[in-house]
């Protein structure tokens, strides 16, 4: 299920600077499956299952080199009801990361990364020799919280490296949870809740950088 159309195709060797483009539109089911590791141990997974659809530009050659070598600037919008990650949690993913955090009794460690999208996604991204980079911030919103790829985020899946910038926002559910979680450290709910406003956005949603 993929539709691609090449449009303005724009292309003049003996003057690549000024004619090095093509305009692309898409839509696309995407279903990706992998292996990830998982509670020590490496399981197949389902990394995604999608839909997508947008639009973007394509320089098709590299200028310096003159070698096929697409670079795509694409704002693409993830439909809601799409489902992504959800195979790992945010200990998995964050480990040592959390550890300021565990000192005040706010233990992310279980909550998984991923789940049904509850609204439509808008990414602007770059694509190039294999790699992603986020060109503004792109927000997630889940069931129970909401998370953010920061802009200037990477994945290199040639190098399988990545440096991902996020940050976390609790839905209500959450929140009242983490307010348990340091209550239990017998400072009193007053307390507790202080603590937690001390981790709030301007909208009262307690978030954290990962």
């Amino acid at each position: 299920d993929f539709s691609l159309v090449l449009t303005g195709i724009d292309i003049d060797p003996a003057d690549i600077a000024n004619h090095n483009s093509v305009h692309a539109r898409l839509s696309a089911k995407a279903v990706v499956d992998g292996a990830a590791q998982i509670g020590g141990r490496m399981q197949e997974v389902k990394f995604a299952d999608m839909r997508l659809h947008g639009e973007g530009l394509v320089n098709p050659v590299e200028p310096t080199t003159m070698l096929w070598s697409p670079a795509a600037q694409m704002n693409l919008i993830i439909d809601r009801g799409s489902s992504v990650g959800g195979h790992m949690t945010i200990g998995d993913a964050a480990g040592q990361n959390l550890d300021k955090l565990m000192k005040y009794g706010v233990d992310l460690s279980a909550i998984r990364i991923g789940g049904v999208l509850a609204q439509d996604v808008n990414v602007s991204v770059l694509f190039r020799n294999e790699s992603i980079r986020f060109l503004g911030d792109t927000l997630f919103a889940l069931p129970e919280y909401e998370f953010t790829i920061k802009r200037d985020s990477w994945m290199d899946f040639a190098k399988d490296q990545q440096g991902l910038l996020t940050r976390l926002s609790c839905g209500e559910a959450l929140k009242e949870q983490i307010v348990r979680g340091v209550a239990s450290r017998g400072l009193g709910e007053t307390v507790s809740r202080m603590v937690v406003g001390a981790f709030s956005d301007d909208r009262g949603r307690v978030a954290f950088d990962l």
